[in-house]
């Protein structure tokens, strides 16, 4: 039901960045459990290790020295052991202060669509009132939504739009998880990777 308003409003989110030109791309390791919204991060530093790898392309907006809006597309992947695998496209977009040449400070929404690979046997009745295994090679379709926040700073501080290395913060809500018994999964994520000017060069403002 949700799978193609999902993927339609991901399609736009993401040609919107690749249309607007890449400014930026990189790649992002994460640590991601299933726990309370936002409240649940610090729980990804120490607690159980689910690894993921996210890659993004994104575009500043505005002229303003300090304050600029983001666009970006990014696709991943996540492994929870005994639970999931999950595969997600998603836009997110942020308002982002630059705190001088060096930090800059993020906070922002996401929206998209996952798709979910059970990491566990699931059983359907069928019409003789047996049951039949589902093969999880077909995955589920789900909603995917978000918000978190970020800060990045330069490696080089006279090459302040050069390397950067990025820190995220962020909560992932997807849905539908189990019908109406587990409508809504909240997970967190601890990511941490670097970004480069593209195409690579010297310079252009982010």
């Amino acid at each position: 039901m949700l799978k193609t308003p999902a993927i339609i409003l991901c399609s736009l989110l993401s040609a919107g960045t690749l249309r607007a030109q890449i400014q930026r791309a990189g790649i992002l390791a994460s640590n991601q459990a299933v726990s309370f919204p936002v409240s649940g991060i610090p729980a990804t530093a120490y607690s159980q290790f689910h690894p993921g790898l996210d890659v993004f392309a994104e575009r500043a907006f505005g002229n303003k020295e300090r304050h600029r809006w983001v666009l970006s597309a990014n696709a991943g992947l996540n492994y929870h052991r005994f639970f999931q695998t999950a595969l997600r496209l998603y836009g997110w977009g942020e308002y982002q202060y630059n705190a001088g040449s060096t930090w800059k400070i993020r906070a922002g929404l996401g929206l998209g669509y996952l798709h979910a690979f059970p990491d566990y046997e699931q059983f359907v009745k069928n019409k003789d009132g047996g049951w039949d295994l589902v093969s999880p090679a077909a995955g589920r379709p789900q909603f995917l939504a978000g918000l978190g926040f970020g800060v990045s700073r330069a490696l080089k501080k006279d090459a302040p739009d050069g390397l950067r290395l990025e820190l995220r913060l962020r909560t992932f809500l997807q849905a539908p998880f189990a019908g109406s018994y587990v409508p809504l999964l909240p997970s967190n994520a601890l990511m941490l990777g670097i970004s480069a000017p593209w195409p690579l060069k010297k310079g252009g403002k982010s």
